[in-house]
Formats: structure tokens, sequence, C-alpha cells
């Protein structure tokens, strides 16, 4: 059985406020398995500080943790919603980069294909979308209505 032994010292936060920053000891455990774990507090050159003593299970660490599937989105919505998902997802992504955000902060692939597959009339139909709340709907709802209806006069037409 691997044994290790994490020393935690008091991080500096705000007086009143004292916190052991727990990585290290995170990092001892990356993707093993605690059979039993010891904890003393103890004084380290007038610093206070918190060591445990970790018997870790037999085995390897995991290397990496399983990735969630990723959604071909083409495939998975009706073939009628991928023109406007198509565009949903390249307005997000022009939106992303003039916020300078990450484009899943903008909107998540689920909410764009909620919105193809519903295609919102009002600010009302719109916020029925998970993850659209009064935020969102403030800051893009105007936009997003006006895709999808300039998509749906493009499809009529």
């Amino acid at each position: 059985m691997d044994v290790a032994i994490v020393t935690l010292r008091l991080a500096a936060t705000p007086p009143g406020l004292p916190q052991f920053d727990p990585a290290p000891l995170c990092e001892a455990l990356r993707g093993r398995v605690a059979a039993r774990i010891d904890h003393h507090l103890h004084d380290v050159s007038g610093e206070p500080a918190l060591t445990f003593v970790v018997q870790l299970e037999p085995g390897e660490a995991a290397s990496e943790p399983p990735r969630r599937k990723r959604v071909d989105w083409d495939k998975q919505l009706p073939e009628d919603c991928v023109p406007l998902f198509a565009a949903l997802r390249d307005w997000r992504n022009d939106q992303a980069r003039s916020e300078g955000v990450n484009r899943f902060m903008v909107l998540s692939n689920r909410e764009l294909a909620d919105i193809a597959i519903l295609r919102p009339r009002s600010p009302e139909d719109l916020s029925t979308v998970r993850g659209i709340g009064p935020a969102k709907l403030e800051r893009y709802g105007e936009s997003l209505l006006a895709l999808v209806a300039a998509c749906a006069s493009e499809v009529s037409a």
C-alpha cells in the first residue's frame, strides 16, 4: 500500500478568514482511492500547518478523467433545423469573439439546438429555452429572434 504525506500551510487570506490550500492534497489523490486518511494540526516555524497521512489503495492513478462524448449536432437535429443551427452557431462564435469570451459563455450548443428546434418568435418563447434566463434574454434576445426570423423567411422564400 502506498502512503502519501502532505503538509498544508495556512494560505494568505484576508484577516479572520484563514484557509488551507487543498491543491497539494488533491494532487496527491488525483485518480487514486484513499483507504485511510489521518490528519494532524501542528505548528511549523510558528505557523499553523495541517499534515495528512494518506494510505492509498494499490493501483495506478488514472491518467485522465473520462471525457464526455462529443455530440454531432448536425446528425442529431432534424434536417430542417440544421441550417438555423449553423447560422446560430456562426452568430454565437462572432458574438463571443467580439465580447472576448469563450463561445460557450454566450450560448451552449444545447441552447442553440433548442432554439433551432423551437424557432421562438417572441421573448416569451425564447425564455422557455433551458439556460436562457433574464440576463441572456436581455443581452441576446433581440439578435436571436431576428436571426430566427431571417432564417424562417429564407426557408419560405
